[in-house]
């Protein structure tokens, strides 16, 4: 009852000043009160009024009376028209001036007389941006500018590029535009108001990249399974593994990146089916398509310009992950002799020319999960998202990250100074910039090629990232595309 009693004692001051100050013939007529300032931006202002009778009555018109000058000497008026009814009345006035002082009064009118509320002043503001939203997008997709007191007549320029503005919302405090195309990978915003007034952002938009090409590649054979791959300087090394039937490829090719003048390299060890390698180290894998219990390979090979044996491992592994990092080639999971997959990781060193077990994994794991070194450290993508890390030096096994988006197995990972490039899992087409130092990633644009075709070798050259891709059984052979991660589509 306390708010009712003075909002009702409110009134009847307003009332009682009112008829004190009306001529006689006023009296019992009307009373107009200018009520509240509702909301003010920065050329728009929205007020309510009230109007108050001792008898009902109908006005010729009423609204409100706006001016910059106290005195009203040159006032806008906004007109709502007749009004049969008593109460409460709202309007918006727009088309206003930024940062300006503006002083408001209801009015209504009645016949030949006009009945003023009383004066209320309120501050217009000036238009402010804050945020946008996406960071990083492509051309056609919408993209927020978040601020406040933004006017309807607004422009938006990615650089020198204007922008569709398809609305402008959220009381003033939204702008929704239509990201136009790109003239360069970053890219300014700036929001142009009216009065010649602009906001730019202190960070630039970042337009998504990634250009694909595809090339020929001519490979001899026309599918590769269970192979090694690795590229030394300007040369690509692949083969072992299987192609179509049960054999075993016999003999490892070579060919300049780009030129694809295919040497076959002869071998004199036995030719493995999914061995581990890496860094042009290999070793293990079995000696036919299939399992069988004689056929694992217990070879340790290098390859720079000519193969060299470095000696017999002792264990059996089919399907393992092997990397360098300093002196020591570790060799993890995989399958065993039983054909069980293993947790085991042993370790070769290069200065002794022996190797040791060196503990185990967290996890089960073989050659088809994604991996890559960086850092001195290894990691691993696994199918949950999750991103391993393992630290030879203080046996420390971390989740340093979440992939973004789905995993499976058999991605590719290419490290490129201190970014890597992550995805093209089984059945997707999506690839990511990855940044391990810092934990962020970048999308990338996707892969434009058949994404039922599978990964069987990727790595950085010239600034790129080749991948060799293929469609089991298709007889397409394999093809070879060049994602260049910088450049526009």
């Amino acid at each position: 009852m306390d708010g009712i009693a003075r909002e009702f004692l409110f009134y009847l001051f307003i009332l009682f000043a009112f008829l004190s100050s009306c001529k006689d013939d006023d009296l019992g007529s009307i009373e107009v009160i200018t009520e509240n300032v509702i909301f003010v931006s920065s050329q728009r202002i929205i007020v309510s009024g009230r109007i108050i009778s001792l008898s009902n009555s109908t006005a010729d018109d009423h609204g409100f009376y706006i001016d910059s000058n106290e005195n009203f000497s040159s006032p806008l008026i906004f007109s709502l028209g007749e009004r049969n009814s008593l109460g409460k009345f709202i309007t918006e006035i727009s088309k206003l001036q930024f940062e300006t002082d503006y002083y408001l009064k209801a009015f209504v009118k009645k016949g030949e007389s006009i009945y003023f509320g009383n004066v209320l002043n309120t501050l217009t503001f000036s238009p402010k941006v804050n945020s946008f939203h996406p960071k990083i997008g492509s051309e056609g997709e919408y993209l927020d500018i978040f601020g406040s007191n933004f006017s309807r007549n607004v422009e938006v320029f990615f650089d020198d590029i204007k922008a569709e503005i398809v609305e402008v919302t959220d009381v003033d405090s939204r702008i929704r535009v239509i990201i136009p195309p790109p003239e360069n990978a970053l890219t300014n915003i700036k929001v142009v108001f009216e009065e010649g007034k602009e906001e730019e952002f202190d960070e630039p938009f970042e337009y998504i990249t990634g250009n694909w090409l595809e090339s020929q590649l001519l490979f001899p054979v026309p599918e590769l399974f269970g192979h090694i791959y690795f590229k030394r300087n300007n040369d690509l090394f692949i083969g072992f593994g299987n192609s179509i039937g049960s054999q075993i490829n016999p003999n490892i090719w070579k060919a300049q990146i780009d030129e694809w003048n295919w040497e076959e390299i002869l071998f004199s060890g036995t030719a493995p089916n999914g061995a581990f390698f890496s860094n042009g180290f290999f070793g293990g894998g079995r000696s036919s398509k299939f399992y069988q219990v004689n056929s694992f390979i217990e070879e340790f090979w290098t390859l720079s310009e000519n193969f060299s044996q470095l000696g017999i491992i002792p264990f059996d592994r089919y399907n393992s992950i092997g990397f360098k990092i300093g002196n020591y080639f570790y060799v993890l999971g995989g399958y065993d002799f039983d054909n069980n997959i293993s947790n085991l990781i042993f370790r070769y060193d290069f200065t002794l020319s022996q190797w040791e077990n060196f503990g185990t994994t967290p996890f089960l794991m073989d050659g088809d999960i994604t991996n890559f070194t960086y850092s001195n450290k290894q990691y691993f993508i696994l199918p949950d998202r999750n991103i391993w890390t393992f630290d030879p030096l203080s046996l420390q096994w971390v989740i340093e990250a979440q992939y973004p988006s789905v995993t499976s197995k058999n991605g590719i990972a290419v490290v490129q100074n201190d970014r890597v490039f992550i995805g093209l899992f089984e059945n997707r087409s999506v690839i990511r910039e990855f940044y391990p130092d810092s934990n962020t990633w970048k999308i990338k644009n996707p892969f434009p090629g058949n994404f039922r075709t599978e990964n069987i070798g990727a790595f950085d050259y010239d600034g790129s990232v080749y991948i060799l891709r293929q469609l089991p059984g298709s007889g397409d052979g394999i093809s070879l595309w060049i994602l260049n991660p910088d450049h526009l589509n």
